[in-house]
């Protein structure tokens, strides 16, 4: 689905619970951001054939900035199920 990604974290900012995304908001962002990784990486083969060095630098910092995006939807999941914050105490 073309822009899904964009899509579902267009959509995960409808569920901010006043300063925490919530449960709903961070499963938005988790699945979204599967959906940007595989995007990227798909446009970023594309570009490692004539740009070898260039696409694998671009690779590693997709999936870095994947897996730190994974992390906040995760947080936030987590921040709804114990009740807590972790930031902004």
């Amino acid at each position: 689905m073309p822009g899904g990604g964009a899509a579902l974290t267009g959509a995960s900012t409808a569920f901010w619970e006043g300063q925490s995304q919530g449960a709903t908001g961070g499963a938005l962002v988790v699945l979204a951001t599967g959906l940007w990784a595989y995007g990227l990486v798909t446009v970023l083969a594309g570009v490692s054939r004539k740009l070898p060095r260039y696409g694998a630098v671009a690779t590693l910092v997709t999936v870095l900035g994947v897996v730190g995006g994974t992390a906040f939807g995760v947080q936030a999941i987590y921040e709804a199920l114990w009740g807590c914050r972790t930031a902004g105490r």
